[in-house]
């Protein structure tokens, strides 16, 4: 878990997000391509649940919905990840872990001494 939300906050402006934004702004006015993009929303949020419902069935984490857990989770690393492609760097990127593993904790019940780092 702790790798999958590391992946999703960008640490330099050179990880390919610019070409996500502009694909979202382009899905405002395009449906088949907001539908693409959806699409491939999902499917991040589908992995992250399976990381949280495997936790879940060995013990580690505490949670009635994997599927809105991840949901939380991931909306929540990516308002985070908008916030670090406008200022990048190495140390905003382990506040913005430290603050999205703060919420997990809270969300999973766990604590962050359960994951590895």
């Amino acid at each position: 878990m702790l790798g999958f939300i590391r992946d999703c906050l960008p640490a330099g402006k050179d990880d390919g997000w610019g070409l996500w934004l502009d694909a979202w702004d382009e899905a405002m006015q395009d449906a088949e391509l907001a539908q693409a993009y959806l699409s491939e929303i999902g499917r991040w949020q589908a992995m992250l649940r399976g990381i949280i419902e495997q936790r879940v069935e060995a013990k580690v984490f505490r949670c009635a919905s994997p599927e809105r857990a991840a949901r939380q989770i991931f909306a929540l690393a990516m308002g985070y990840a908008d916030d670090l492609l406008l200022t990048p760097s190495v140390e905003a990127v382990e506040v913005a872990l430290e603050a999205v593993l703060e919420v997990a904790e809270m969300v999973l019940g766990f604590e962050l001494k359960a994951l590895d780092r």
